[in-house]
């Protein structure tokens, strides 16, 4: 009996440093990872990065080794990365509408995406950015599907323009933006909040 329970202590113990590891990303293509996540039922996580990335380089050495994003990100989602700048990776690039790294998405275990976000971030931001994506009030494509169907209440609209997902919807930006100044009466547009808003979309949006 003895020997049953130190066995069954040591495998739950290896669990669980599997789990305050760095982030397990697992290996095979597309297909196999979405079977997998469907399998067992679990959300994707999927990481795009290049070698000429520096904020991915900053996220490989800072924060996918940090035992709190292994803790979440492996107990939560499949997790797997791809170059998009070689064979499949390229493909996955051209069908999700990555064009800026690093580039985060979230997917349910059905293979529909949830949340889109990307660029640098310390531990604790990132941790957030995937429960994020179980947030109806901030799940990147949970407020596009709302703005879609024809929402326009101003905290959506101002919480939509200003998430992460949009900087690879420039387009849809200068509408949900447009949108959400139309919500605003002249003197809501002189606001402190207002006129930080109109500094940062410029900015992140003019640049090239």
């Amino acid at each position: 009996m003895r020997q049953v329970i130190l066995f069954l202590f040591a495998v739950s113990s290896l669990v669980a440093s599997a789990q305050e590891g760095p982030v397990n990303f697992v290996e095979g293509d597309w297909a196999q990872v979405q079977a997998q996540a469907k399998k067992a039922n679990k959300p994707i996580f999927l990481y795009a990065w290049s070698l000429g990335c520096g904020p991915c380089r900053e996220m490989a050495r800072d924060v996918f080794p940090a035992p709190a994003v292994g803790r979440y990100y492996n107990t939560t989602f499949v997790n797997y990365k791809v170059n998009i700048d070689k064979g499949a990776g390229k493909d996955l690039a051209k069908q999700y509408g990555i064009v800026s790294l690093p580039a985060y998405l979230y997917f349910n275990a059905q293979g529909q995406l949830l949340h889109r976000s990307g660029s640098g971030k310390d531990a604790a931001a990132f941790v957030q950015d995937g429960k994020d994506a179980f947030d109806p009030n901030k799940a990147y494509f949970k407020l596009k599907a709302r703005y879609e169907a024809g929402e326009r209440g101003a905290d959506l609209l101002y919480t939509l323009s200003t998430a992460e997902g949009m900087s690879q919807e420039a387009t849809l930006y200068d509408q949900v933006a447009a949108d959400y100044f139309k919500s605003q009466s002249a003197q809501e547009l002189t606001s402190a909040e207002n006129q930080a808003y109109v500094f940062e979309s410029h900015t992140a949006f003019a640049s090239p």
